[in-house]
């Protein structure tokens, strides 16, 4: 709270040759702030901003074909896996309607 309500700054406000109240709440001119560097010029943000776009699309291109040809190697994989998962879930239901066929025939 002690934060919020005593702030120390840089700022010199002069304040002690001050002589009456009315000068203190006195409104004073501030000095307006020019920016360091200046604001690009609009073609130059377009053309940047198609440069960026460009080198985007050609590296998620570069990325699809590695995508591509790693999926190309791996399918042989996906499909041992297809069907080991198929024989997986035979074995379960087979198990299920074991089950069902025991609770039956109690």
């Amino acid at each position: 709270m002690n934060i919020t309500l005593c702030r120390t700054t840089d700022a010199d406000l002069e304040l002690d040759n001050l002589t009456s109240l009315d000068e203190v709440y006195k409104t004073v001119p501030v000095f307006a702030i020019t920016p360091l560097t200046q604001r690009p010029d609009e073609e130059e943000i377009y053309t940047e901003f198609e440069d960026a776009l460009c080198k985007r699309a050609t590296a998620s291109k570069s990325r699809w074909k590695r995508l591509k040809n790693s999926v190309s190697l791996s399918l042989r994989g996906q499909r041992i896996l297809i069907y080991f998962c198929c024989a997986l879930n035979c074995v379960l239901l087979g198990f299920d309607l074991m089950g069902l066929l025991v609770l039956h025939m109690r």
